[in-house]
C-alpha cells in the first residue's frame, strides 16, 4: 500500500470516528437522558468553544501546507512557531478537546469510550505522519526533541 493510498484511509477512519462520536453521543443524551449538571453542562460549552478556535487557529496557521491526508503536500513547509511550538500536531489536539465538550455537553459518559479509542488512533496517525515529515524535513527530529507530540507539556 502507498503512503498517499495509507494516508487517506487513515482520513477515512478519521471520519468515521468524528461520526461515532458525535452521533453516539446525541444517541446516549436522548436514550438515557442524563441530566446535566451546570459545570458539565458549561466545561462542555467552553471545551466546545475552545477546541473549535483552537483548531481554526491551527488550520489557517498551515495555509498552503494544510491537507487532510497525514502525508504532507510537496510544497509544505514545516511550521513550528505559534501552537506549533506549544504541540507538534494542534489540529489533532484541539480535535480531541473538541470532542471531550461534546461529550460532557451532552452529558454522554459512555461515548467516552469512543473519545480513548480515536485517542489510540490519532496517536497512530502522527506517527505516521511524523515519519513522512522526518523523510522530508530533516529538522524535524530537533523539533520532536523540543516539543511534545499531542498533549502540551505532557505528551
Amino acid at each position: 500500500m502507498t503512503s498517499k493510498t495509507k494516508g487517506w484511509l487513515y482520513v477515512g477512519i478519521q471520519l468515521v470516528f468524528f461520526v461515532l462520536i458525535a452521533y453516539s453521543s446525541i444517541f446516549e443524551w436522548n436514550l438515557l437522558k442524563n441530566p446535566h449538571n451546570e459545570f458539565t453542562k458549561a466545561a462542555g460549552i467552553f471545551l466546545i468553544i475552545a477546541g473549535a478556535l483552537g483548531l481554526l487557529t491551527s488550520i489557517l496557521s498551515l495555509g498552503r501546507s494544510l491537507t487532510p491526508s497525514p502525508v504532507p503536500l510537496e510544497r509544505a513547509v514545516l511550521k513550528t512557531t505559534g501552537l506549533y511550538s506549544i504541540v507538534r500536531h494542534p489540529v489533532y489536539f484541539f480535535g480531541l478537546i473538541f470532542f471531550t465538550g461534546f461529550i460532557l455537553f451532552h452529558a454522554a459518559y459512555f461515548s467516552s469510550v469512543f473519545l480513548v479509542l480515536f485517542f489510540f488512533f490519532i496517536n497512530m496517525k502522527s506517527s505516521f505522519e511524523e515519519k513522512l515529515l522526518m523523510e522530508k524535513f530533516p529538522e524535524y527530529r530537533a523539533y520532536m526533541s523540543r516539543t511534545k507530540k499531542l498533549i502540551p507539556f505532557i505528551y
